[in-house]
């Protein structure tokens, strides 16, 4: 149906339709184009489109696993990329210095700061198929000269301390030759491809001598095999010996026994058990009779203490009772005393009451009865 045979309200509808979906396309590719500069912005700070960039420039021996694009690491960081790897030309003096290999690459800004004249450039080993990348190490500000702006008057003292004249002007073809700062220190690990290799050849070196043990361990391993086979047979008989004492001891019952101890032994034994068996019956009986008797002398002292009790029990009863008994136990007793200390004084009885003597009694005297009257 052509737009023309629409009616009014249709075509007014059909034109706000047209307008929304414009404006819906425009708003897309505005925001696929910002998409687009924000990726852009974003891979230019990762590779440094943005920056300063310094270049610089170092020599190896092999570009094994070197190309051009690889990234720059210092201390775990990528800090630029690889720009160019040329070979050398077979010259005399680059195979002396074993320069056969030109690597160019280019640091981002600030990175380049950390990089002095005495920083070292490591050639490292990535993976186990050969790859490799270069890592350049921090200066030491007490040692190095910073790179940026120092490089002139840092390769022109490098040049001069070659005293040859031949070598400091081509050396100074070379610097001028080669655009950036050159990091004279590079230490150059072998691929892990050549690493394995040497290992393989070691080895392979090795085998021979390898082999040649190998092959006394197995001679000797031949012979002890066959004093082991010799050995066997001379303990075959001891084996079935062992086999029929296995048996009779599953067997029978009592063959160790039977086996220790001879005849003779056997009855010594017999008579010995049947000894020690009489004698602990005796002294079964003689410990059955002194626990009777030790039984009938815990009733006769169960007795006397009760008999005991029973005095003890009186007494106390008795002086309970008579109150006054023990004043006149006490005065009777200090009256007797009396008594003796008068018969003491005596003039009769003095002499009867001597001074105490731990003398024999047979050494006793005696004194003779004064009965003259005083």
């Amino acid at each position: 149906m052509a737009l023309q045979d629409l009616t009014p309200e249709l075509r007014t509808r059909m034109s706000r339709v047209e307008r929304l979906v414009g404006l819906f396309v425009f708003l897309a590719a505005l925001l696929m184009l910002a998409g687009f500069a924000y990726y852009l912005s974003e891979t230019g700070k990762r590779r440094g489109w943005f920056v300063n960039k310094v270049p610089y420039y170092c020599y190896t021996k092999d570009a094994t696993g070197l190309k051009a694009g690889d990234s720059v690491w210092m201390l775990g960081r990528e800090i630029g990329r690889i720009v160019e790897v040329q070979a050398m030309p077979l010259d005399p003096w680059n195979m002396a210095q074993q320069w056969n290999v030109f690597v160019r690459f280019q640091v981002r800004e600030p990175d380049f700061g950390f990089i002095l004249t005495d920083s070292k450039v490591r050639v490292v080993s990535s993976d186990f198929f050969g790859a490799r990348h270069l890592e350049v190490t921090p200066g030491d500000p007490d040692v190095g000269l910073i790179t940026v702006g120092e490089e002139k008057r840092w390769e022109d003292r490098t040049i001069r301390n070659h005293t040859n004249a031949n070598e400091m002007v081509l050396l100074r073809t070379i610097v001028q030759q080669r655009k950036g700062v050159w990091l004279q220190n590079v230490d150059e690990a072998p691929a892990m491809a050549e690493r394995v290799e040497n290992i393989v050849k070691n080895i392979a070196d090795a085998l021979p001598g390898m082999t040649n043990q190998l092959g006394q361990v197995l001679v000797r391993a031949s012979e002890a095999v066959s004093n082991a086979n010799v050995a066997l047979v001379q303990l075959q008989p001891s084996l079935t010996n062992m086999q029929a004492l296995t048996q009779r001891l599953t067997t029978e019952d009592g063959v160790i026994g039977r086996m220790v101890l001879t005849t003779n032994l056997q009855s010594q034994v017999g008579s010995t058990l049947a000894s020690m068996d009489s004698t602990l019956t005796n002294t079964t009986a003689l410990i059955r009779t002194s626990e009777v008797q030790l039984q009938d002398l815990t009733r006769r002292i169960a007795l006397t203490l009760d008999n005991v009790a029973l005095v003890t029990s009186n007494l106390s009863a008795q002086v309970n009772a008579n109150s006054l008994m023990l004043g006149e136990v006490s005065s009777l007793v200090v009256n007797a005393d009396d008594m003796v200390q008068g018969l003491k004084r005596h003039w009769l009885l003095r002499s009867a009451f001597g001074p105490m003597s731990n003398a024999p009694i047979g050494s006793v005297v005696v004194p003779s009865l004064d009965l003259s009257p005083r």
